[in-house]
């Protein structure tokens, strides 16, 4: 603080000090929280809007060969390099991107690496201000060969990993799903009540899944998404940057969702994960299969 003379005096906070810091970081929080809704409802509106420029599907999770031969994931660094992802994700899909940031300044993603495999997604100003992505854990993975994709958020990927889980990975029902989100993208016409289904989340991977124990709150839940929660620990230990396919409450304990409809709300995490028999998650895990409230997970059903 300043003296009347205008030299700063040294010391400890005063007691009133003590009492308005956490005020202050309530209120700086729901500040990020209201940037973060904004940006989570201009990804939903931007992939509206491209499910009517192609054939009526949301942008894909990955796009198959063709969406791929056509460039539309290929990211131009700001020194003119142009390279093709390992992992062509979402937001690095160059037509859903330009709908997003109309202005045309910021079609780029995020190299972090002499990898292709390495890099965040989305133009610098649609990631979460309370996504610290912390850039020791991120560099540590990349030198150990890491895949790192961070966006700060996730695309619901729930219905493939419920299929998988259901008939097992190559079954025909799998096989449909991975074509119908992964490769091609989701028919906007077959999402049942839209306005209740969540398309895009607080995360760190760019897809996100409530199928087997994700969404979990007490063991797959950190605020700053250094938690891996995904693999074993010899690998976190190995890849520190990581991180597995589960939503993050990272606003007070709660996450912000872009809907099917165009619409982006706030939800405490006990509102969007919890047990049909009235159970509260636990550590665990014990309780992993027993019936949840996907409804808001799961595109047609």
């Amino acid at each position: 603080k300043f003296s009347h003379s205008g030299r700063v005096k040294t010391g400890k906070l005063n007691r009133k000090q003590y009492i308005l810091m956490p005020a202050l970081n309530s209120v700086k929080e729901r500040g990020k929280r209201v940037v973060c809704l904004s940006n989570l409802r201009q990804l939903g509106l931007a992939n509206i809007m491209y499910a009517q420029l192609y054939n009526g599907r949301f942008v894909p999770m990955e796009g198959d060969d063709e969406v791929l031969a056509s460039g539309g994931y290929d990211v131009t660094m700001p020194d003119g390099e142009t390279f093709r992802p390992l992992y062509p994700s979402w937001c690095l899909n160059q037509a859903f991107i330009k709908l997003l940031d109309q202005t045309g300044s910021e079609n780029v993603g995020y190299h972090l690496g002499s990898s292709s495999a390495v890099y965040i997604g989305l133009p610098q100003k649609f990631r979460c201000l309370s996504y610290p992505s912390k850039k020791a854990s991120v560099a540590a993975a990349a030198n150990a060969g890491a895949v790192i994709q961070q966006a700060s958020y996730g695309y619901n990927v729930t219905d493939w990993h419920r299929a998988v889980e259901d008939y097992g990975d190559g079954s025909d029902a799998a096989e449909e799903m991975a074509e119908t989100i992964w490769d091609k993208g989701v028919q906007a016409d077959r999402i049942k009540r839209p306005a209740g289904k969540l398309m895009f989340i607080d995360a760190v991977n760019p897809d996100v899944t409530y199928v087997w124990d994700q969404g979990n709150y007490v063991n797959h839940w950190d605020e700053h998404g250094e938690f891996f929660g995904w693999n074993d620990a010899a690998v976190y230990s190995t890849y520190p940057g990581e991180h597995g396919p589960e939503p993050m409450y990272r606003h007070s304990e709660g996450a912000n969702i872009a809907f099917c409809d165009g619409h982006a709300e706030y939800r405490k995490k006990n509102e969007m994960f919890y047990f049909l028999d009235g159970n509260k998650p636990n550590l665990a895990a014990t309780n992993v299969n027993i019936a949840r409230n996907d409804s808001l997970w799961r595109y047609f059903r």
